[in-house]
């Protein structure tokens, strides 16, 4: 599993990159997954964030968990980095859940630890035809990468994926 997630944040970094935009590497979160945070300024983040919501009920418990991203560190492709907190109310705080590296997060009917639903999370690669696919599954109090694959969009919107080993 780790392999596939150096590859993986090996494969975002350098398809981060567009036409307008230089390549920068991987952004790292200013936090750590359960830490108590300020959401407007945790996870990757710039020096100055421009924050974008795209809060949603994560866990089933019908309140949404904050999902933002800092619009500065988007792509020109709308690819973000997607950070996640899951209100603690015993301790009265925000904790860090992760950051989903997608332009588009499905909500998956499976479940990890919590009730927290998985997440896959649709990176578009330059050329627009290209997507990595990564799931992120909910463990130890947070989002981490279980499987990643890249995948091509066919002029019908079906994706076209290699098999396991290929």
């Amino acid at each position: 599993m780790q392999k596939i997630l150096i590859v993986s944040l090996a494969l975002a970094s350098v398809t981060a990159c567009s036409r307008h935009r230089p390549a920068r590497p991987t952004p790292v979160s200013t936090a750590t997954v359960g830490q108590c945070v300020d959401p407007s300024r945790a996870g990757v983040t710039s020096k100055r964030p421009s924050p974008r919501h795209a809060d949603r009920d994560l866990d089933g418990d019908g309140e949404p968990e904050i999902v933002i991203a800092d619009d500065s560190l988007c792509t020109d492709q709308g690819n973000c980095y997607w950070n996640v907190f899951r209100r603690d109310r015993a301790a009265n705080c925000h904790r860090y859940a992760g950051t989903i590296a997608a332009q588009v997060i499905d909500r998956l009917p499976r479940r990890g630890d919590g009730g927290f639903h998985h997440l896959r999370g649709w990176w578009r690669l330059a050329g627009d035809e290209r997507v990595l696919l990564q799931e992120y599954q909910y463990r130890h109090d947070g989002y981490r990468i279980a499987e990643a694959m890249i995948c091509r969009q066919q002029g019908d919107d079906r994706l076209e994926c290699a098999p396991d080993g290929h």
